[in-house]
């Protein structure tokens, strides 16, 4: 799963009653989420298995009341995020997992980072997540972009926050996404260059609610 910023998979796991084992990693080696909002361990995970500091079952840990999850934190934040999830060792890794597990990886947002296209290449195909309100068609359209690039599969976009009372009517109605610059490291690049857009087209209103002049001759 994958969106443009971060997350919580709780109501994922409150509105889930999978048949089959189920095993959530943290994919999001930037800035994790997953145990901290699940209420786990932080410190041992993904990375460490991908080092080789300890084996894959000492990292799985379970959520009481969720009999078939076991979750896969982030571990601690590595220098070479991509550089890891790229790696043979994670390819092996998800190999492993998924013998006898749905495998599910919560993976950061496709725009800012490569991570979540790197993730995406190397599994059945990606989920994303887009909010109602704030989610803008074109920004969707270049998450959809980033995805064809490394020949990820689609395998449909889940809508969150929609209003009870309200119809979506496409996704022009979505908004804005927002708040890459609350992401951390990711930047805010996104943010500015739609401050600087809007500041353009309110100038450019300006211009025309001003009275014209009219050249008289004498």
């Amino acid at each position: 799963m994958t969106a443009s910023r971060p997350c919580r998979p709780t109501s994922w796991l409150r509105s889930s009653a999978p048949a089959s084992p189920v095993i959530l990693v943290d994919g999001d080696l930037r800035r994790p989420m997953v145990a901290a909002s699940l209420g786990l361990v932080e410190g041992v995970g993904l990375t460490d298995v991908l080092t080789g500091k300890i084996g894959i079952e000492d990292a799985l840990q379970r959520i009481p009341g969720h009999d078939g999850l076991r979750v896969l934190a982030a571990g601690p934040v590595p220098p070479n995020p991509s550089e890891l999830l790229g790696s043979q060792a994670m390819r092996n890794l998800l190999a492993r997992l998924s013998q006898d597990s749905i495998v599910v990886i919560d993976a950061p947002p496709l725009l800012p980072v490569t991570d979540g296209a790197i993730l995406a290449a190397r599994t059945d195909g990606a989920l994303i997540v887009i909010s109602s309100g704030k989610t803008k068609d074109h920004h969707l359209e270049s998450a959809l972009e980033h995805l064809n690039r490394v020949d990820a599969k689609t395998l449909g976009v889940i809508v969150n926050r929609v209003p009870q009372k309200r119809k979506v009517l496409g996704y022009g109605t979505y908004g804005s996404y927002g708040g890459y610059g609350s992401y951390g490291s990711y930047g805010g690049y996104a943010s500015r260059t739609e401050k600087k857009e809007s500041k353009a087209v309110t100038k450019a209103a300006r211009r025309d609610q001003q009275p014209k002049r009219r050249l008289t001759r004498k």
